[in-house]
């Protein structure tokens, strides 16, 4: 058996009115897997979700990664 630490990203969207907001991604999801991709799915819940997000930016260091998905696309 082995563990495995999960390197949660952080998330923090842009609003429509141009500010920005932290989520945190326990609230967000849960069960959380190392070898599932959560950038994509989360991003698009959150624009499904929140109508005032207009742009979900994510981060995380292991593995090094960062995007920032708009709205407008999904």
């Amino acid at each position: 058996m082995y563990a495995a630490a999960v390197d949660l990203p952080e998330v923090e969207v842009l609003l429509v009115d141009g500010t920005r907001q932290e989520r945190h991604m326990g609230d967000i999801a849960s069960g959380l897997r190392p070898e599932v991709d959560y950038f994509l799915p989360v991003a698009r819940h959150l624009c499904a979700e929140e109508p005032e997000v207009a742009a979900v930016h994510m981060s995380r260091r292991y593995p090094a990664r960062e995007v920032m998905l708009e709205c407008s696309t999904f």
